[in-house]
C-alpha cells in the first residue's frame, strides 16, 4: 500500500471506531436517562423541598392559590416557617397538607433519612410554645385572630378571653406568628 491508501485506511478504521464509540455512548446516556427517570420516581416533593436551604428565598400557593413568600427559616415533614423580610418580626407557618403550587424547587434526588430530623419539631410543638400569644389562622382565604388557647394532635383552638374557635390542622392554609413569642 502507498501513503495516500494508508492514509485513507486509517480515515476509515477511525471513522468506524468513531460511530461504535457513538453508538456506546448513545447506549451510556439512554442507561443513564433511564436510571434517572427511575430514581425520580421516587422523589416525593418534600423531598425536592428539603433541598432548599435556610435563607433561601421560595415562593409558593396554598389552596386557592393565593400565594406566599418569604426567606426559608426551617422546616419539617409537615410544614415550613418563612419571614416575610429581613426585618419581619413575623413569622408564616405553611402546613405541608396546605401547599399546593411550589415555585422553583431544585432538582433533588431521594434521601433516606429518618423523620424527623435532629432538631425538628413537629407543627403541634411548635405551636404549643405559642400557646397564650396571639396569633392568625388563614383558611380558605379568610382570617381568623386571637390568642392560642389549645393545640391538640389534629386541631388548635383560637379566641379572646373564654370564647374559643376550634380549628382542625388539616383545614388551616397558614399560620401567622411573632417569632419572638416562638423563642
Amino acid at each position: 500500500m502507498n501513503g495516500d491508501e494508508n492514509q485513507v485506511s486509517e480515515d476509515l478504521w477511525r471513522e468506524a471506531a468513531g460511530r461504535v464509540q457513538a453508538d456506546q455512548d448513545i447506549d451510556v446516556l439512554m442507561e443513564a436517562r433511564g436510571l434517572m427517570i427511575a430514581e425520580m420516581s421516587d422523589v416525593t416533593a418534600i423531598d425536592r423541598r428539603r433541598a432548599v436551604l435556610a435563607g433561601d428565598s421560595m415562593r409558593l400557593a396554598v389552596r386557592g392559590r393565593r400565594w406566599v413568600s418569604g426567606r426559608l427559616v426551617s422546616q419539617a415533614a409537615d410544614y415550613i416557617v418563612l419571614s416575610p423580610g429581613v426585618d419581619s418580626l413575623e413569622r408564616i407557618l405553611v402546613p405541608s397538607h396546605a401547599i399546593s403550587i411550589m415555585h422553583d424547587l431544585p432538582h433533588a434526588l431521594r434521601v433516606d433519612r429518618p423523620e424527623p430530623l435532629g432538631r425538628e419539631l413537629s407543627w403541634n410543638s411548635l405551636l404549643r410554645r405559642l400557646i397564650g400569644h396571639e396569633l392568625s389562622i388563614e383558611i380558605n382565604g379568610e382570617s381568623l385572630a386571637g390568642y392560642l388557647h389549645w393545640v391538640g394532635r389534629d386541631h388548635i383552638s383560637i379566641g379572646a378571653e373564654r370564647d374559643s374557635l376550634t380549628c382542625m390542622w388539616s383545614s388551616i392554609d397558614v399560620v401567622r406568628f411573632d417569632y419572638r413569642a416562638s423563642s
